[in-house]
């Protein structure tokens, strides 16, 4: 018996609708696997404020790398693994570093040098350098790192003797995240973590603290 041929009509139609939706969806599905990686390696949000920091920062003369900083008052998860191995926490901070003037190191001291009033003011937090002033240059390379208490001065690379005294004031001025200040060779730079909300105009603020701290090295390691 012969089914009526608008019911075989309804029946095609249905078998095409469904042959349709298979389709379609094996299209979306090679979609979906061709475009995958692009949308993967696209910046998200906070990739492009870093992005927008480093570029301000050298735009404004400051080099920029990445620089792991011992963390100071680390946990006891993060200084002993599960095993019960210990191990040294870091910081993931990034270096944004001020060159020097090349004439600021071994240039003949001047009478009137003097180091500003801002660095002459007494230390509210303590450190492990002492706080009378340096009577001789500092190496080229030294540390001061910011722990839970205060600023100190790194044991493996400390600054000239009372340094850290003078400088402390003006540490208040480098990002609330800031980890550590060094000097390299002939570079004065500001380990710090990038924290939300820091935003371009914070690269500034850093630029211009680390210029007035280079003045006071200047003076003292002149």
């Amino acid at each position: 018996m012969y089914a009526c041929p608008t019911r075989m009509r309804k029946r095609l139609r249905a078998y095409l609708a469904v042959g349709d939706f298979w389709i379609w969806l094996i299209m979306f599905a090679a979609l979906a696997v061709a475009l995958g990686p692009v949308f993967v390696l696209l910046p998200s949000k906070k990739e492009r404020r870093l992005a927008a920091l480093r570029a301000e920062a050298r735009r404004l003369g400051l080099s920029v790398e990445l620089q792991p900083v011992p963390k100071l008052g680390a946990d006891l998860e993060e200084r002993v693994t599960a095993g019960g191995r210990t191990r040294a926490p870091m910081h993931r901070s990034v270096r944004y570093a001020l060159p020097l003037a090349l004439e600021s190191r071994h240039r003949p001291a001047k009478e009137t040098d003097a180091v500003p009033a801002a660095s002459t003011a007494q230390a509210e937090e303590p450190v492990t350098a002492p706080a009378s002033a340096p009577t001789a240059a500092a190496a080229d390379n030294w540390r001061l790192l910011c722990s839970p208490p205060g600023w100190v001065a790194d044991a493996e690379a400390p600054p000239a003797e009372g340094l850290a005294a003078h400088l402390l004031p003006l540490l208040d001025q480098l990002p609330d995240d800031a980890v550590a200040l060094d000097r390299q060779g002939r570079s004065l730079g500001c380990c710090w973590l990038e924290s939300f909300p820091a935003q371009a105009d914070s690269v500034a603020n850093l630029k211009a603290a680390l210029t007035e701290i280079a003045k006071v090295v200047a003076v003292l390691e002149g």
